[in-house]
């Protein structure tokens, strides 16, 4: 148990950390759980919600969503319960996290919204403990898992009842059972993974390429074949079932969210001084944070004991990252939601640099942890 106590600690912080905002957020919005839906008035009716829901006069966001699918998660009507899915093949291939809120609430319409966010202070803390417990086992203190549990980009998808946490969360525990040879558990990670969040089966890709990879060289891979057919197989037949049932691919349902590479990122720093200043500063905060990282991870990717799958993941996700469009690079909502993977892959890239020396880790902590306490004032 002794070892066991440093990463417990982490996960108390990050309890404590996300509890007390959660608290705080609550507080000061009459304990009122539904203001995390975000839901508009675009696509809810108030008048046929089943229970009392907080309802903006916009047209919302995307957790409004993942709480209608909560509702009746594989539910084949694109409007019900006075909600309408505004793109239900996208929507419902990220079913894990509503199918959750679904079970623990025994369908009881009431506690969904409080459902939605327990959830993800659970899966926070779950990823806390991995980040520590990968960090105890890259040789360094447990307490740099903060400089993942505390990325500013799981505040906002907290925030607004996202399903970048869950997706997150499983992703780094399917990496730390592959690390511990626990092929099983990995594959149903991965699994739940790839149901969360179908981003999530980039990870799973560069996983099978290793694997290849090792076959080709005559080397034996360090794990089974089945960590990433699994997940593979359930993903392709979810995504054949969504299109069966909406007649849209899920995967290319989406907006458009590829340029050339560097195109929409420089467009959005182009036009960056003429935000509002309060804007203009956040922001510039976090394009800091996100390139701290990049710089770093570039150096250190190379020599760190990180497996290959992990670099390969985290090189390819870069690449995305300077390619998305300007649907992505026009806010933090945006680029600091769908940079979480990029940004765990780069933590675990991080901590396992043979370079010793902790000024790395330090930085990266540091401007996370400023910058997550700048936002909770700002979401609060």
């Amino acid at each position: 148990m002794a070892g066991l106590r440093t990463p417990i600690l982490v996960l108390a912080l990050t309890a404590i950390a996300y509890g007390c905002f959660v608290y705080s957020r609550l507080s000061n919005r009459n304990w009122d759980w539904s203001y995390f839906v975000t839901a508009g008035n675009e696509f809810v009716n108030p008048e046929a919600v089943r229970t009392s829901l907080y309802i903006w006069p916009n047209a919302g966001y995307d957790g409004q969503f993942y709480y209608r699918l909560a509702l009746n998660p594989l539910s084949s009507d694109r409007e019900a319960y006075g909600i309408i899915l505004d793109n239900p093949a996208y929507r419902q291939q990220r079913i894990l996290y509503p199918a959750l809120a679904w079970a623990v609430t025994l369908g009881h319409v009431r506690f969904v919204p409080a459902a939605l966010v327990l959830i993800n202070l659970v899966a926070l803390c779950a990823l806390a403990w991995f980040a520590a417990s990968l960090a105890q086992s890259s040789g360094r203190s447990p307490l740099w898992g903060l400089a993942l549990a505390l990325y500013p980009g799981f505040l906002l998808a907290l925030s607004r009842d996202l399903t970048e946490i869950l997706a997150a969360a499983l992703l780094l525990g399917a990496l730390w059972c592959l690390r511990r040879n626990w092929a099983s558990a990995a594959a149903i990670a991965l699994t739940l993974a790839v149901l969360a969040r179908e981003t999530a089966g980039f990870v799973v890709a560069m996983i099978a390429l290793t694997y290849a990879l090792d076959r080709w060289r005559r080397r034996t891979p360090s794990f089974p074949a089945y960590v990433f057919v699994l997940p593979g197989a359930v993903a392709a037949a979810w995504q054949v079932f969504l299109y069966y049932r909406w007649q849209a691919v899920p995967l290319l349902s989406g907006q458009d969210k590829i340029r050339l590479p560097l195109a929409a990122l420089w467009q959005f720093l182009s036009t960056l001084g003429s935000a509002p200043d309060d804007l203009k500063l956040l922001w510039s905060i976090e394009l800091y944070l996100l390139a701290l990282m990049l710089v770093l991870g570039l150096i250190l990717v190379w020599d760190s004991s990180a497996r290959p799958y992990e670099k390969l993941a985290w090189l390819g996700y870069t690449m995305l990252g300077l390619s998305f469009s300007g649907t992505i690079w026009v806010e933090d909502w945006g680029f600091m939601r769908i940079l979480i993977d990029w940004y765990v892959l780069g933590v675990v890239v991080l901590l396992g640099a043979r370079w010793r020396d902790t000024g790395p880790l330090f930085a990266v902590t540091s401007a996370t942890g400023a910058l997550w306490v700048g936002l909770v004032s700002r979401l609060a």
